[in-house]
């Protein structure tokens, strides 16, 4: 089901705008490219080594993502055949990533032992570097600096501009609620292809219990998603590293949009109308309280907070 447009979306568009103009100035990728592509994997998926069934059921994907983490690029090189169900699992990750993955983390890839992987991912390391010896393809740290610094100035500047009309309608008297009804969001959505959608999924980089999480509340209202998602952090201990930040207004307002410390130790009298009424435990004992002032247009602040900082590619404290 389709969801709204967050500035973390823009922001996304923004760098894969940025990725496809780089990539045809690079040559981009031709009809002849492709056949070349499918006769290199000898009409096999790259990753699982397994036959393409016909075509239309089965995907071109980039091996190395078209989005800010990873700086791939629609060219030759970076295109590789893969079945629908290998695809849809390696979503955000690098190609090298997913087939690394621990065993049982992708039923598309369980058929392979860890040799058979390794020999997949050396077999693409050579079609890259056959396809472009120029090293376009190679991971560029300064590139992917410029692309995340370009997402994080595009994200504040929708949410600036978010900001500056509001005000603009409040100085006109017309009322603006805190947080909109439901309404159809299918009018919200910028429209997109469906590869670069899936490249973009940040879940990704989450763990099983969590990537359900996203799915069973992609729905939901915020703040029941954000619940869940607290319940289990604190239930795997991976809130440890974050509860002292996270009792900090500033730190709860940057990253997380809340007007509030995201957590406390106490619900009172004078914050009891702020906080969820059921408490969190850490396994010290100690009891923390979840702000209960969430927003439907924070989803995405809340989203990149877990998947960037919480579970991103270097988690930080």
């Amino acid at each position: 089901m389709p969801h709204q447009t967050y500035p973390g979306n823009v922001a996304n568009l923004f760098v894969r705008y940025i990725l496809t103009q780089i990539g045809a100035d690079a040559g981009g990728f031709t009809a002849d490219n492709w056949q070349a592509t499918l006769d290199y994997f000898g009409n096999c998926c790259a990753y699982t080594g397994q036959p393409l069934p016909a075509p239309g059921s089965y995907d071109k994907d980039h091996a190395v993502p078209l989005n800010r983490s990873y700086g791939g690029l629609h060219v030759y090189g970076n295109v590789v055949p893969a079945l629908q169900e290998a695809n849809s699992q390696k979503a955000g990750l690098r190609y090298d990533e997913f087939l690394n993955a621990e065993p049982g983390r992708f039923p598309s890839l369980d058929h392979l032992s860890r040799d058979e992987r390794q020999g997949r991912i050396a077999f693409i390391n050579t079609f890259m570097r056959q396809a472009q010896p120029n090293g376009l393809l190679d991971a560029h740290p300064v590139m992917v600096a410029f692309y995340k610094a370009k997402y994080e100035e595009v994200k504040s500047m929708v949410e600036a501009a978010v900001g500056t009309a509001r005000a603009l309608l409040q100085a006109l008297q017309v009322p603006v609620a805190d947080e909109a009804p439901d309404v159809d969001e299918t009018t919200l959505i910028i429209p997109d292809e469906a590869q670069l959608e899936l490249e973009e999924q940040a879940t990704g980089s989450l763990s099983t219990a969590y990537a359900r999480l996203f799915e069973q509340h992609r729905d939901a209202r915020i703040g029941a998603f954000a619940q869940a998602v607290f319940a289990q952090l604190f239930a795997d201990d991976q809130i440890a590293p974050y509860l002292d930040k996270l009792q900090n207004p500033d730190y709860s307002r940057q990253q997380l949009g809340l007007y509030h410390p995201a957590l406390v130790h106490q619900r009172n009298a004078t914050n009891s109308s702020k906080y969820y009424a059921d408490p969190y435990c850490t396994p010290d004992g100690t009891d923390y309280y979840l702000c209960n002032d969430w927003y439907r247009s924070r989803r995405g602040t809340f989203e990149d907070w877990l998947t960037g900082t919480v579970f991103g590619p270097t988690p930080s404290a």
